[in-house]
């Protein structure tokens, strides 16, 4: 999920709305990030995870929420976000945080290393990902078309964009989008990670093409991977991890 040459539209725009009609005119508004998916969760953190075996084989699919200042009722502040990773060996949950202290100016700085607490979820089967592939008939793309030209319809849900049947078994669960772009080349990725009862369920859905314009009627290719689960550890790393409660 590495960053191209020009900077990645990240994750999505947040929007009010109700239902939205039909799979063909649905889309996402990004707004421009530097930093996309899983890179978010800073460095030091990934390289505990990493040390602790946290993150086993190789990715599927992980996301993480842009990082934020939050304060709890005693007055103190820390920095926070959430993120998971998932293979085919390990589903890893955390959450991440940092102190911070005031500079007097409205401002903070940080007031001690990141820390993460959380579970690694075990996966036992010795299951692969089913990769599939899916591209609108050529007459949903001409119907797609012809709404666009009276206005798109914008969601901040990613599974949104996706077959119905693809997104049912991961809805409910935690998704992401973003999209990455340079000069002749578009990127859009939808991940997704649902626990249902001892299993857990991973999506990853990639498409690609030479301009914004003709991604939407871009194939997508899925990944997708129903796991159960061997066993389940905590996850702790950093300094003073836990020391205070955290209040989302």
């Amino acid at each position: 999920m590495g960053t191209l040459e020009t900077a990645p539209a990240g994750q999505p725009a947040k929007r009010q709305g109700g239902t939205l009609a039909g799979i063909d005119n649905k889309k996402i508004e990004y707004i421009t990030a530097d930093k996309i998916g899983f890179e978010l969760v800073p460095d030091e953190v990934v390289k505990a995870l990493k040390f602790r075996q946290c993150l086993l084989g190789d990715e599927i699919a992980a996301a993480a929420d842009h990082i934020v200042t939050k304060r709890r009722t005693d007055g103190s502040h820390y920095q926070f976000t959430n993120a998971w990773w998932a293979s085919t060996r390990c589903c890893t949950i955390i959450d991440v945080t940092r102190e911070l202290a005031a500079t007097g100016d409205g401002r903070f700085r940080p007031n001690g290393p990141w820390s993460a607490t959380g579970t690694i979820h075990l996966l036992s089967g010795n299951l692969q990902p089913v990769r599939s592939i899916w591209q609108r008939p050529p007459s949903q793309v001409a119907v797609s078309n012809a709404r666009k030209r009276t206005g798109n319809q914008y969601t901040d849900e990613a599974l949104d964009l996706l077959p119905p049947d693809v997104a049912l078994p991961v809805r409910g669960g935690r998704s992401d989008a973003w999209q990455i772009s340079r000069k002749g080349f578009v990127q859009e990725t939808i991940v997704a990670m649902k626990m249902v009862g001892n299993r857990v369920r991973i999506l990853r859905a990639v498409r690609e093409a030479t301009s914004k314009k003709k991604l939407d009627s871009a194939s997508w290719t899925l990944d997708t991977l129903d796991a159960p689960i061997a066993s389940s550890r905590p996850v702790s790393t950093g300094k003073g991890t836990g020391a205070q409660p955290i209040q989302k």
